[in-house]
């Protein structure tokens, strides 16, 4: 528990981000996870990015849905 904190704080400790993920999403995760908060994207971003993904899965969602099942598989 406590350990993890600090390993995420002073260390900059980060999930590993699937390399089967859509890279819109991969490109998400690794904003929100920058060590610097100012690197962060704001909410008003991150809302704007989260509609473009979506327009982009409608687009070709079979092809996002196997990546999701795949990626529930490794879990």
């Amino acid at each position: 528990g406590f350990s993890l904190v600090i390993k995420i704080t002073n260390n900059g400790l980060r999930p590993t981000i699937p390399t089967n993920s859509p890279p819109p999403i991969s490109d998400i995760l690794s904003k929100c996870w920058q060590q610097e908060e100012v690197d962060r994207p704001h909410i008003d971003d991150l809302i704007k990015m989260f509609k473009e993904t979506k327009e982009l899965y409608d687009k070709n969602k079979s092809g996002w849905d196997g990546l999701r099942t795949t990626y529930l598989d490794m879990m």
